[in-house]
C-alpha cells in the first residue's frame, strides 16, 4: 500500500478547513468560544501527534491506531477536513503493518498540522467582518507539505 493518493499525498478534492462549520460554531456560540476551542485543539493535537509520533516509531500498531483514530475525531469535530483524511489514512497503513508508508504518512500529517495550525491562529489575530465574524481563513496550499522532510517534526510545534 501507498501513502499517496492518487500520485499525491493528500487526498484530492478535500479542503485543508471547512469553513462553514468554524463560521457554524462561531455563529451559534461566539467568536471567544471558537478562539478558546481552537486553542484546546491545537494543543490537543500537538500532544496527540507526539504521541502518535511515538507509538509509529516504536512500531506499536494498537496505540499507533489508537491515536491516528482520536486524531480524526478531534479534526473532524472542528472541520480540519483534510488533517482528519490523513490521519485516517495513517490508522489504515498502521493496520496493515505498512510501517514505511506509515513513515511518510505520519509527516505528512505533521505537515498538516503546521499548515491548519498557521490558518486557525488568524482566527484571533483578525479583526471580526463587518458582521462581527471572523473572515475567511488564508490556507496554505496542500502542495507545501509534498516537500516536507521525512522527520515528523512534532517536537517543533509552536505555541
Amino acid at each position: 500500500m501507498s501513502a499517496n493518493w492518487g500520485g499525491k499525498s493528500y487526498p484530492p478534492g478535500v479542503p485543508t478547513l471547512n469553513q462553514h462549520r468554524l463560521d457554524t460554531i462561531e455563529r451559534d456560540v461566539s467568536r471567544e468560544f471558537l478562539i478558546e476551542l481552537v486553542g484546546l485543539f491545537v494543543s490537543d493535537v500537538a500532544l496527540r501527534l507526539e504521541r502518535l509520533s511515538d507509538a509509529v516509531k516504536l512500531r506499536e500498531t494498537a496505540k499507533a491506531a489508537a491515536f491516528a483514530h482520536a486524531l480524526q475525531g478531534a479534526a473532524a469535530s472542528l472541520g480540519v477536513l483534510r488533517l482528519r483524511a490523513v490521519a485516517q489514512r495513517l490508522e489504515e497503513l498502521v493496520e496493515q503493518d505498512d510501517w514505511g508508508a506509515s513513515d511518510a504518512t505520519l509527516a505528512r500529517l505533521v505537515c498538516e498540522f503546521a499548515q491548519v495550525r498557521s490558518a486557525l491562529s488568524q482566527i484571533g489575530e483578525q479583526p471580526p467582518d463587518s458582521k462581527g465574524r471572523a473572515k475567511k481563513l488564508d490556507v496554505a496550499p496542500a502542495a507545501d507539505c509534498d516537500e516536507a522532510p521525512s522527520s515528523t517534526g512534532a517536537d517543533k510545534r509552536g505555541g
